[in-house]
């Protein structure tokens, strides 16, 4: 009984150490409602960032995934999508394994903007955050805690929930 409790109690650690937030400043209609109900382009600018382009790729593929598996991709005639990092911060192999919890929180902010075919008028807006305050996990871990975070708010999913 003990054991259980002792393995209960790790595993809530483990789960309440990654986390995403949006906020959610622009709502999208609802897909049905608008004429375009696919996303397409997908632009990802890391600014003055240092993520590295892997983890810019990786974050790309989630979000489409993400969207394919809900039938919300269309390449050609989708929105377009544009998602602006803000902040990145990934603690090195070694440092998150010597220090977990005491080297600070690994994670993403971004801005994301949906944007009609042509480009020309927002739709939608949100800031999506995704980090992870302990030691386990890596960045793959993040990018996709990021990239489901952005379709959920594209697919009109996400629950808005307060900016830290």
């Amino acid at each position: 009984m003990k054991k259980t409790i002792i393995l209960l109690s790790i595993l809530a650690l483990l789960l309440a150490g990654c986390a995403s937030t949006t906020n959610i400043t622009q709502p999208l209609e609802a897909p049905q409602a608008t004429e375009v109900k696919a996303f397409g382009e997908i632009e990802i600018d890391k600014k003055d960032t240092k993520a590295p382009e892997h983890f810019i790729h990786a974050v790309e593929s989630y979000i489409k995934q993400g969207l394919q598996e809900r039938s919300l991709y269309d390449e050609e005639n989708g929105k377009k999508i544009s998602v602006s990092v803000n902040s990145y911060r990934m603690r090195k192999g070694m440092t998150r394994m010597m220090f977990g919890i005491f080297a600070g929180k690994d994670g993403i902010n971004s801005t994301v903007n949906v944007y009609t075919p042509d480009g020309g008028e927002v739709l939608g807006s949100s800031e999506v955050n995704s980090y992870n305050v302990m030691a386990v996990g890596s960045q793959d871990d993040i990018a996709r805690m990021h990239g489901e975070e952005i379709v959920k708010f594209l697919s009109g999913e996400a629950k808005e929930t307060p900016a830290e």
